[in-house]
């Protein structure tokens, strides 16, 4: 996996459990961290501008983003 964003972090938050942690960058992407080893687990790619704002749902099985290209996007996290 890729180990960071390519331009500045714009968001950041914190999964319910606090093991995962999900970033969203001017790069146009998102990334999920695993907060115990500091690892890059997932990049997620979309959104045709930068990522403005990230959040985990209640259950933390999914994330919503926004972003300057004015689409709100949902992604099912992969629990396997």
């Amino acid at each position: 996996m890729s180990q960071g964003h390519t331009n500045e972090v714009n968001s950041v938050a914190f999964s319910p459990d606090g093991r995962q942690l999900v970033s969203g960058s001017s790069d146009k992407t998102l990334r999920l961290w695993d907060t115990v080893t500091g690892q890059c687990t997932a990049t997620l790619e979309g959104h045709t501008s930068v990522v403005s704002s990230v959040a985990f749902s209640k259950d933390g099985l999914k994330l919503a983003s926004g972003s300057w290209d004015e689409t709100i996007r949902l992604w099912t996290l992969d629990t396997t």
